[in-house]
């Protein structure tokens, strides 16, 4: 089985679990899993490991194909409330995931504001992005080489390739990214 959707798995999840008339706290009871976990899951701040994910669908008495199913149609429109919101606030950065479904790729928008992160994470993944900046300066670094960005300023990464992105400037910093699917098979 494919999965194209992963990052919808906790979207998928708290629209079963509502469906269901269940309360988060009420899930948590029949799974052991924590309300906090099961917050993180939904929100899709963490990924559920295999052994998770099957303790909640037996749960909620659905499979794990139902689970990752959902909500996979192609959308023309994606309203503002519908993006996939994760925050980072010890990098000062804040992602809004677009995603289609189908076949196209993932968009999104990246804030991060300026001043000093307490960490500086190295991303590095599976698939090639693309970078345009649309207000303010970014810095990315890859491998060894930094690129300064400003507004209009693109930027290609190709897979596999550590960066890290930081906001050294003084004002906010919001860019826009393009990246392939995630594929997985099950």
């Amino acid at each position: 089985m494919k999965i194209d959707n992963i990052e919808r798995v906790g979207n998928n999840l708290k629209e079963i679990r509502k469906r269901k008339g269940l309360t988060i706290a009420d899930l948590s009871l029949y799974t052991g899993l924590s309300v906090g976990y099961l917050s993180n899951v939904e929100r899709n701040q963490t990924s559920p490991t295999l052994r998770n994910l099957s303790i909640i669908c037996n749960s909620l008495r659905v499979s794990i194909s139902d689970l990752i199913s959902i909500g996979t149609e192609e959308k023309i429109v994606i309203r503002k409330e519908e993006a996939i919101s994760r925050k980072y606030p010890e990098s000062r950065m804040i992602e809004e995931i677009i995603d289609f479904g189908s076949e196209s790729g993932i968009y999104t928008y990246i804030t991060v504001e300026p001043g000093k992160t307490r960490t500086v994470s190295h991303f590095v993944h599976p698939y090639s992005e693309v970078c345009t900046v649309i207000e303010g300066e970014l810095t990315i670094i890859l491998e060894d080489a930094r690129y300064d960005l400003k507004e209009g300023d693109t930027l290609y990464i190709k897979k596999n390739i550590r960066h890290i992105m930081k906001n050294e400037s003084d004002k906010k910093s919001v860019s826009f990214w393009h990246r392939e699917r995630p594929t997985i098979y099950v």
